[in-house]
């Protein structure tokens, strides 16, 4: 089962890191359980697009000069 990570706002490289290699996990875990078909709504998307978010939020704030 899905653990959740306590984060609600990336502010460390640190940070990220561990926000997009869980990201990484769930995406993997969700697919094997078949939990991201079209049309779902479970645990796995909303935590996978909570953690998306702040990873976008991060990239967009830190490291435009590196994309």
């Amino acid at each position: 089962m899905m653990k959740d990570l306590t984060i609600n706002c990336i502010s460390t490289r640190e940070q990220y890191d561990i926000i997009r290699s869980r990201l990484n996990e769930l995406i993997t875990e969700a697919t094997k359980q078949r939990m991201l078909e079209p049309g779902m709504d479970n645990e796995y998307i909303r935590e996978i697009g909570r953690l998306a978010k702040m990873s976008a939020d991060y990239e967009d704030k830190y490291m435009k000069d590196y994309i």
